[in-house]
């Protein structure tokens, strides 16, 4: 399909501008973004990608992903006022992968800060419901879990307040 598109361009000496949507994958390359096929980007000259800044979520860049034909030219910044595009006076040196590194590194970043809070919790929670004595562990990451701590969460709690699950006999599981 792109094949008649380029050889129209060509004989026309026109140039096609095609947009897409990005895909919501995230710490891809730029190129590997663009929603439908690879070869959408792989057969065009020049791909540019819109990303809200990193720095100032109220800005979008205006960033290259891929120039065939040229040496890679910074990117653009800009924000919408008043129903209209305010173009930053500034280039940004930066590419579209850069970009997307960066909008994953946050994303990381605020999913370990989210678990580290829920892990706080889970060991501030652990002694009270630990308090009249051992319970089984199934019993306390059924309780946990109505509290939103996984089994997981909790055992990882208990090891780092110290405590270990202790069998005892042979038959049911490991109290804590």
């Amino acid at each position: 399909m792109l094949a008649p598109l380029a050889l129209l361009a060509s004989h026309r000496r026109i140039a096609v501008l095609a947009i897409t949507h990005l895909t919501k994958g995230v710490g891809n390359k730029a190129i590997y973004r663009a929603m439908g096929s690879l070869a959408f980007a792989a057969a065009a000259r020049a791909v540019w990608a819109i990303i809200a800044d990193p720095e100032d979520r109220q800005n979008r860049l205006l960033l290259p992903a891929k120039m065939n034909l040229a040496q890679t030219p910074d990117g653009l910044s800009y924000h919408i006022v008043d129903n209209a595009i305010g173009w930053s006076a500034d280039g940004v040196d930066m590419h579209a992968d850069d970009a997307f590194a960066k909008e994953a590194a946050a994303l990381d970043q605020r999913g370990r800060s989210k678990r580290q809070t829920v892990a706080q919790m889970a060991m501030e929670w652990l002694p009270i419901a630990l308090a009249s004595g051992p319970r089984p562990s199934a019993e306390v990451a059924q309780e946990g879990n109505q509290y939103g701590f996984d089994k997981r969460t909790l055992q990882r709690a208990l090891r780092e307040l110290g405590g270990k699950p202790e069998k005892s006999g042979f038959e049911g599981g490991c109290p804590w």
